[in-house]
């Protein structure tokens, strides 16, 4: 549900977040999800690599950090993030 939720709010397909794609426009939805994963559902990194196809856990590690790193420096990322986790657990 997150990956589905989080590729319909930034209009990707969620083939292209959990695929090997590595473009600049799907890198950071897909941070975010691995984010999102992480912080609201406990998830472990090896669980959230999986679920988004097959990556390194460690490559998961990477993007949970940048992007609490940016929604604590970054107001606007921050509440970007606030906004798509809204989306996705609001129903």
């Amino acid at each position: 549900q997150i990956i589905e939720r989080t590729a319909a709010f930034y209009d990707i397909k969620v083939a292209d977040l959990t695929g090997a794609k590595r473009d600049k426009d799907i890198v950071m939805p897909r941070q975010i999800a691995m984010y999102i994963m992480r912080r609201e559902l406990g998830m472990s990194f090896p669980q959230i690599a999986s679920s988004l196809g097959g990556r390194d856990h460690t490559t998961v590690m990477h993007g949970v950090k940048k992007i609490n790193k940016l929604a604590s420096s970054s107001e606007p990322m921050n509440h970007e993030i606030q906004t798509l986790k809204q989306k996705i657990f609001s129903n």
